[in-house]
């Protein structure tokens, strides 16, 4: 009964739409549907699905499917899937999720505690601390040689938390202990400590019911990712991976590497080598190619180096286990491998690509109107905070006091001052968009008018009073062709590959008689979800 039952209703699903179709093969809504980004136009995405399903049937009859390029950017995708599949079914299906644990979340969010809090070095310390207090010490003054530097300047004060933001052995006697009596000891990281609760709330359990729900993707969340990182650190021991440490320190900083150092074996994953060279970019990604900073410096290295270590531990036991070929691999494969002939052929046809002189000639003339260097002027100041004291300065220039050495004196521009009053080249764009400034204005029209050499103002802006001096004005120049020829080379040669790749897809379209359903069409746009 129930096997005739499951065969009805998929009787009474209907099968998946087809929406278009390229040569033998057909693209269905639910491709479309998971193509989809958010917000996205579903014909303009179709129109992509057929363009790279018509050029990877072009590129698969021109023997890409052999291509080195392909097989490992196609491995690399079913790795990664498999990876995924193995983490949902063998960590993600042992999280518990129960009442019990949504009660204690939802009162480490809402209940609270204010508590005063005194560290000592010994359990016995705390117990003659305890014996003090109950004779009449005072809290505060015995807060005084706490070792936790928290509450230490406060008196002990804690100030009012959240239950979830105390230590557990904290919550677990500060619920319990009686208001205003000190209360311990209680064994901490820092050492033996003696609280005493000031103030204590505990959420009604009427308000679980509304933050049920939050609570439990939350907890959901949460449990996952500890899961998964334990899981992963187990995986990586099996694996026999440790990072060589010495190695990525002796790199320092640096984000380049020598031959050497790029083939070095940072890590071994069931025998198998991860190069130095094959984290780097990961680095390079996270240091933004700025050398010398945090983010090119050894701990960020050892987090790229483990990320990619937990990875490799967790695909090659994926595939070990047959995940490769879990029902969500198998029915990626195609796209992965449409998508990795599509660019693999792509890539080819942009190589092919040159530009010649002439062109990039023409491309400059093409773009003489923008490839201009605006005009400017050099100017220098000197900023006082008044116009009384600017009037001063001006008149000690005008008995024959050098601007240079007036303003390093007196100028309140530490930057320029410095440069005796030198604020650089002044791009009449610049002075533009400052000029909109109503604080700015009348500052920067006398940079724009002031005669060549002469001082002008007192003028007023938002930072003070200034005196102007500037250089005659440079008139705007066209930057010469030699300067921007190899940035024009580049946008010649991406326009003629975007163009070769374009004429491509019409043939390949052409070929295989590519063509929508636009009935089909209509009807996936008319859904709601």
């Amino acid at each position: 009964m129930l096997l005739l039952l499951l065969l009805a209703t998929a009787a009474s699903q209907p099968p998946d739409e087809v929406v278009a179709r390229v040569g033998s093969q057909s693209i269905t809504a639910a491709e479309l549907t998971s193509r989809l980004a958010p917000g996205a136009d579903r014909r303009a995405t179709l129109e992509d699905l057929v363009n790279d399903t018509a050029l990877s049937q072009e590129a698969q009859r021109a023997g890409y499917g052999k291509d080195a390029r392909v097989r490992a950017e196609v491995d690399a995708q079913v790795r990664k899937l498999a990876g995924e599949a193995f983490l949902v079914a063998e960590v993600d299906s042992q999280l518990k999720v129960d009442d019990r644990l949504l009660s204690d979340l939802y009162h480490s969010q809402n209940d609270s505690l204010r508590l005063r809090l005194i560290v000592v070095p010994s359990e016995s310390d705390a117990t003659a601390l305890l014996a003090r207090l109950a004779k009449g010490a005072s809290f505060a003054t015995e807060a005084a040689n706490s070792i936790d530097p928290a509450g230490k300047a406060r008196g002990g004060d804690q100030g009012l938390q959240v239950r979830g933001q105390f230590p557990t052995v904290i919550q677990e006697l500060a619920f319990r202990a009686p208001l205003q009596q000190p209360t311990g000891p209680v064994k901490l990281e820092l050492g033996w400590g003696v609280i005493q609760v000031l103030e204590r709330t505990v959420a009604a359990e009427s308000g679980l019911a509304a933050k049920r729900e939050k609570l439990r993707a939350f907890a959901e969340e949460q449990g996952k990712r500890q899961l998964r990182s334990h899981y992963l650190g187990q995986l990586r021991k099996q694996a026999g991976a440790v990072i060589d440490e010495p190695f990525i320190e002796s790199t320092g900083k640096r984000l380049d590497a020598t031959p050497a150092e790029e083939e070095h074996a940072v890590a071994a994953i069931y025998g198998k080598p991860l190069r130095y060279r094959e984290i780097l970019p990961g680095i390079r990604r996270l240091a933004r190619g700025i050398t010398g900073g945090h983010f090119s410096g050894k701990s960020v290295k050892l987090e790229v180096a483990g990320a990619e270590v937990n990875e490799r531990a967790l695909q090659e036991t994926a595939m070990r286990k047959g995940f490769g070929t879990s029902p969500a691999a198998v029915a990626a494969l195609p796209g992965i491998e449409r998508d990795a002939l599509t660019r693999a052929f792509a890539d080819d046809l942009r190589k092919k690509v040159t530009a010649t002189d002439a062109e990039v000639a023409a491309e400059y003339q093409r773009h003489s109107a923008e490839l201009v260097r605006p005009g400017h002027r050099s100017c220098s100041h000197i900023l006082s905070a008044t116009e009384k004291e600017a009037e001063g300065l001006r008149a000690r220039l005008a008995k024959g006091e050098k601007f240079e050495e007036l303003a390093q004196e007196a100028s309140r521009d530490v930057e320029s001052a410095a440069k005796g009053g030198l604020i650089g080249d002044l791009p009449d764009d610049r002075l533009d968009a400052a000029g909109k400034d109503p604080s700015q204005s009348e500052l920067v029209r006398a940079l724009r008018t002031a005669p060549a050499g002469v001082v002008s103002g007192p003028v007023k802006s938002g930072a003070g009073w200034h005196l102007v001096r500037c250089a005659a004005h440079a008139p705007a120049v066209p930057v010469p062709l030699a300067e921007v020829a190899p940035q024009l080379r580049s946008l010649v040669v991406q326009t003629k590959g975007n163009e070769a790749v374009k004429r491509a897809i019409d043939s390949a379209r052409a070929t295989s008689h590519a063509q929508l359903d636009e009935a089909a069409l209509q009807r996936v746009v008319a859904r709601k979800d």
